[in-house]
């Protein structure tokens, strides 16, 4: 995951750390807002675009919400994920 800010440069990037930090809220994409709030010292991200490998989950799109990300972009589909056996329907 990478956010870039108005000049297309990467600020930062993350990825998922649910098991390895025993933390469910371990997401790339938190860990990743996490990380760019950090490093331009604010909670909206409203110049940055967020790149991932699979469509966010509901607490990542609630986070991408709420940071006011310009754009998401993701390469896969959360029917992509239920095909190998990631299967997060129920939280929908």
């Amino acid at each position: 995951m990478r956010y870039y800010d108005g000049k297309r440069k990467i600020i930062t990037d993350s990825y998922n750390q649910i098991t390895s930090e025993n933390d469910p809220t371990a997401h790339a994409e938190i860990s990743a807002i996490r990380k760019a709030c950090e490093k331009i010292n604010s909670f909206q991200l409203e110049d940055c675009v967020i790149y991932t490998s699979c469509e966010p989950c509901p607490i990542c799109f609630g986070a991408i919400y709420w940071a006011r990300v310009k754009a998401v972009y993701y390469a896969c589909t959360k029917e992509d994920a239920i095909e190998i056996d990631f299967d997060d329907q129920f939280i929908y």
